[in-house]
């Protein structure tokens, strides 16, 4: 009886052996790999079409930073190689296409890492990063070796709002400008369990408007941060000469009326026609890419 009874701890501890290292100096062990993946609304790994770069993060179980590395398109596309980690849990988050619009602040701390978006001199928000936000739980209490895979979600919804015919019914006014009454400003490290994340804070935006005087075409093209189908912002459409509001179009409703979702599709963009045919009457419908000269770019 006593011989059974030792065999299974040392039976336990060969499997364990045998599962993962077993030098005495961790630097000769076989680091874990980190593999990033971004479907986008299909089955293929497209993360080279949508992210330039990115910035990760690995958190101990205290919650404590405890490595991070700036990704390069290289790194996106081939994986990575991990410093040696001790057995443990850690917790994998990162950030893709992270740039002047951003700024991650708090991050040697999970539970009060965060990014925000930034204004510019004057305190204007403009438009967002066309972000993407990773997580992943890497349990290595068992083994430090393996490849695991670091899935990214969109954190960002791209509008495109052309506005058509607006010099020949107001001839002599301010330019039309476009304001969104209520967009994301700050995202937690944590707390998104559905993988898209949501916004917490939010700012008013007023995005920079093209003008192409021979199409009589206004266009401002713009990223914000998440929002769900029932709590799409406020567009509002004023004079920007005057202040004077022309019209307010509620997202929500607009959505509502196209048979558009939001909420479970990673790669979304609203593309706005909005078509004066008189000093106050106007159509809003979605347009298609090419239909009025206008092309997707790959990155904003």
């Amino acid at each position: 009886m006593a011989k059974k009874v030792l065999l299974l701890p040392l039976t336990v501890l060969l499997m364990a052996l045998l599962s993962s290292c077993v030098y005495e100096d961790l630097s000769k062990c076989p680091e874990p790999r980190l593999r990033f993946v971004y479907n986008a609304d299909g089955s293929e790994n497209v993360v080279p079409n949508y992210i330039r770069d990115g910035q990760l993060y690995i958190y101990d179980e205290s919650g404590a930073v405890c490595y991070t590395q700036r990704l390069t398109r290289r790194d996106l596309a081939e994986g990575i190689q991990l410093p040696v980690l001790t057995f443990a849990q850690y917790r994998v988050i990162a950030w893709g296409n992270v740039s002047d619009h951003s700024q991650i602040a708090h991050s040697d701390r999970l539970a009060e890492a965060d990014i925000t978006a930034l204004p510019d001199d004057k305190g204007i928000y403009r438009g967002t990063d066309s972000l993407y936000r990773a997580e992943l739980l890497l349990d290595l209490r068992n083994t430090l070796q393996g490849e695991y895979t670091v899935p990214f979600s969109s954190a960002h919804i791209g509008l495109d709002v052309v506005i058509k015919g607006y010099d020949t019914f107001h001839p002599g006014a301010g330019a039309p400008q476009v304001e969104i009454l209520s967009g994301g400003t700050h995202y937690t490290f944590v707390e998104h369990p559905a993988g898209i994340p949501l916004p917490d804070a939010h700012k008013p935006f007023v995005p920079y408007m093209g003008h192409s005087e021979r199409d009589d075409m206004y266009r401002a093209r713009f990223d914000l941060f998440r929002f769900t189908d029932a709590e799409a912002p406020v567009l509002r459409l004023t004079d920007s000469q005057t202040g004077k509001e022309i019209r307010r179009i509620a997202l929500t409703d607009y959505l509502k009326s196209q048979g558009i979702s939001f909420d479970k599709l990673q790669e979304a963009n609203l593309p706005l026609l909005i078509t004066f045919t008189g000093a106050l009457d106007i159509t809003i419908n979605p347009f298609v890419w090419g239909s009025i000269n206008i092309r997707p770019d790959k990155y904003k």
